[in-house]
């Protein structure tokens, strides 16, 4: 039942819960409490029964979990334009992302500049609206018109 789309670990690991992996006794069946039985109390049969419909109502949505892998060393985001975008719409695509890049160094020098700044003169308000902007409009842009693109133009 395992979606081939998929590439997160995650249902590998529900697998192993439902299956039993940890000495037949599966990870919900055995959670450590001693004098407990390995047979499913009702309880758990019935979480084991609602994950598996949710499981079943998500392979019939074709929904496609992405594993992270932006940036390497601390993977946040999934992108993968060479793989999913098609080649005479990638060089829009590495515009558009080197602009999100842009925008993050410009907004994460503001504040680097403000501190100096604060340290000199003192004056906290403009470093707080940096810092405020940051944390504001990196996201914000992502969300509103990075990620957008880049599903659209994958499609």
């Amino acid at each position: 039942m395992e979606n081939p789309r998929c590439k997160s670990a995650w249902p590998r690991a529900l697998e192993d819960l439902r299956e039993g992996e940890h000495g037949n006794r599966g990870a919900i069946g055995g959670l450590g409490v001693e004098g407990r039985s390995s047979e499913k109390t009702g309880e758990e049969g019935r979480w084991l029964k609602e994950l598996r419909q949710k499981e079943e109502a998500a392979a019939r949505a074709a929904i496609v979990v992405e594993a992270k892998n932006w940036p390497p060393f601390f993977p946040i985001i999934h992108h993968d334009i060479a793989n999913e975008i098609p080649v005479h719409l990638q060089k829009l695509q590495y515009a558009a992302f080197t602009a999100f890049l842009g925008l993050f160094a410009r907004l994460l020098w503001n504040i680097i500049a403000l501190t100096i700044a604060w340290i000199r003169e003192g004056d906290v308000k403009i470093w707080f609206l940096s810092v405020i902007y940051f944390i504001s409009s990196v996201p914000g842009a992502y969300v509103l018109w990075c990620r957008p693109l880049y599903r659209d133009l994958g499609k």
